[in-house]
């Protein structure tokens, strides 16, 4: 089954075939199939942060081990509270999911929309939400600098019942304009479409208020913000993320939650990471250094055009066509690193890669071998 996206209706054919579950890590698998230590893989295709979570954290959940005897605190009191001051926003406001997708998929159960815009290309989960519940995605292509095309989305707003952007958006690495999100908020409102965003990257991002939609929840009820504890609080087998939305909108949304869908450990780890301000600040400041070394390194390798990012993860198209993403994953995994192969996202083609920002003696060595590659 294909999907069409918009540009046919302006006359320009193109199909895209229907979103699959493709993700990074899947690094047991990998070490089975290729007969290697699945702790020696260095994992480059999935975005944790490399450097958390902080050593007294996981002391703290050591000693409290003994907390998966019993039953975790249903109505999640301390990590709302928490949530709520780190996010500035009232308690009533948040709702917790056991990780952000059983977020995307509260939200896709309790809408049921016929159609919802998606700018493309994204995470894999959105349109496979809508589909469960029987919609249809309506995929709209980023422009050339991987920015919304503002006018696509406000032309099609009319005949969605929902849009949901990623920002920073996965797999491109970048922020969306501003601007352009607040005209699509209001002009949503306007049309009654629920708009959600998808913030899961944003922590990575210095001064994160500045470019965060969570604050202007409380005066558009049709908006909802989703976060993540996964990415840049290195929690994913946690399972810890967060929705914000009108406090109306909330309260509907929790009564199609089950019971005790946070474990006691998260529970307990998600408050002391999100107080943990130095290994806050400490995080971005390496990130971003790394980041950088990331990119160069890569430019040394001479085939990748790497893409402008704000996050933990850089997008590189391989130049020359000698080598396809898919191959290029295939040589390295065989090698003991895992990249993620981006020709499984919509709206990109077979010559793109996603690298995770690593420690530098990783870098160092996905340089090395990439480089005995010859591409």
């Amino acid at each position: 089954m294909v999907y069409r996206t918009v540009a046919e209706d302006s006359g320009h054919p193109r199909t895209m075939a229907r979103a699959a579950r493709h993700h990074g890590g899947n690094i047991d698998e990998v070490a089975q199939r290729y007969g290697l230590n699945a702790r020696q893989i260095i994992d480059f295709s999935t975005n944790v942060n490399p450097f958390g979570p902080p050593p007294s954290v996981l002391e703290t959940l050591q000693d409290n081990l003994w907390r998966v005897s019993v039953y975790p605190d249903l109505s999640q009191k301390k990590l709302k509270e928490a949530l709520a001051d780190y996010l500035s926003v009232d308690s009533s406001q948040i709702i917790p999911g056991n990780g952000s997708a059983e977020l995307i998929y509260l939200v896709a159960s309790y809408l049921s929309p016929k159609k919802t815009i998606i700018p493309i290309p994204s995470f894999c989960e959105y349109p496979l939400a809508i589909q469960a519940f029987g919609g249809e995605p309506i995929f709209i292509p980023l422009t050339q600098n991987f920015q919304m095309d503002l006018k696509e989305i406000l032309r099609h707003l009319s005949q969605a019942q929902m849009l949901i952007i990623a920002n920073p958006n996965n797999p491109t690495g970048n922020l969306f304009d501003m601007d352009d999100l607040l005209k699509i908020l209001q002009k949503s409102y306007r049309h009654n479409v629920l708009m959600m965003v998808d913030e899961a990257f944003v922590d990575f991002v210095p001064h994160r208020d500045s470019v965060s939609l969570v604050r202007k929840v409380g005066q558009f009820r049709n908006l909802i913000v989703l976060g993540s504890l996964t990415k840049f609080f290195a929690l994913p087998g946690l399972r810890l993320g967060y929705l914000v939305a009108h406090p109306e909108l909330v309260a509907d949304l929790s009564r199609r939650i089950p019971p005790w869908n946070v474990n006691s450990l998260a529970q307990l780890g998600g408050p002391l990471v999100l107080q943990d301000h130095q290994f806050q600040e400490e995080s971005r400041a390496r990130i971003i250094e790394n980041r950088e070394y990331l990119a160069q390194k890569l430019a040394s390798v001479g085939s990748f055009r790497t893409h402008p990012s704000v996050t933990n993860f850089i997008l590189a198209e391989i130049l020359g066509g000698s080598i396809t993403a898919t191959k290029l994953w295939e040589f390295l995994a065989k090698k003991g690193i895992l990249i993620r192969d981006c020709s499984s996202f919509l709206g990109l083609g077979p010559a793109y890669v996603r690298l995770a920002v690593r420690k530098r003696e990783e870098i160092d060595r996905l340089t090395e071998v990439l480089k005995g590659l010859s591409l």
